[in-house]
């Protein structure tokens, strides 16, 4: 399979065992080669498949998963065993968390907390 991203070196300044990632292909029109992307604690994090993407300071952590064209900017997270994935839209300080699956929504916020959270609607704002 070809990779569309690494796990860096640079460590996460409060958690050091989140990596930030960086683009080993261009991933989605804004996304290129060698551009550094947010945080995560392993690859089961964020699929190399697809052009979802974890960017700026959004960390996905624990057992969440990134997939599709789902992307994750800002200082958002997600943690727990939640997945984001379709064209969803995670920005802000929003949290997706424990067992939340957002298939198809946009979630901005500050200090935002879906703990069983289903979005599966194109445009629904959170």
């Amino acid at each position: 399979m070809n990779q569309k991203y690494e796990i860096t070196d640079i460590v996460h300044p409060q958690y050091p065992w989140l990596h930030r990632i960086r683009a080993l292909r261009d991933v989605r029109e804004d996304v290129h080669v060698g551009d550094l992307g947010g945080f995560v604690q392993s690859e089961e994090n964020l699929s190399q498949e697809g052009q979802c993407w974890v960017a700026n300071n959004a960390v996905a952590a624990e057992e969440s998963y990134i997939s599709g064209d789902a992307i994750m900017w800002d200082y958002s997270c997600a943690r727990g065993c939640a997945v984001i994935s379709g064209k969803s839209r995670i920005g802000g300080e929003a949290i997706i968390e424990d067992h939340a699956i957002v298939t198809s929504g946009y979630v901005h916020g500050n200090a935002v907390s879906y703990t069983h959270l289903r979005a599966h609607e194109t445009d629904s704002y959170l």
